[in-house]
């Protein structure tokens, strides 16, 4: 089954054997960061952007 590189590559890193526990915790924490970061992004510039709209319509 073919798989994207990218994908692979992030299964590999959070696929750490037992020897490697630590390692997969750290792995496993910074995917959660950058996940949680990137999903804080999204929103804020989605409501931003419900504001700007709001702000630019008349106010009767």
């Amino acid at each position: 089954m073919f798989r994207p590189l990218e994908c692979f590559i992030g299964l590999r890193y959070v696929q750490a054997r037992a020897r490697r526990g630590f390692v997969s915790f750290i792995s496993l924490a910074s995917l959660l960061g950058i996940g949680l970061g990137v999903a804080a992004l999204i929103v804020i510039l989605s409501v931003m952007n419900g504001f700007e709209a709001e702000l630019r319509t008349p106010l009767s």
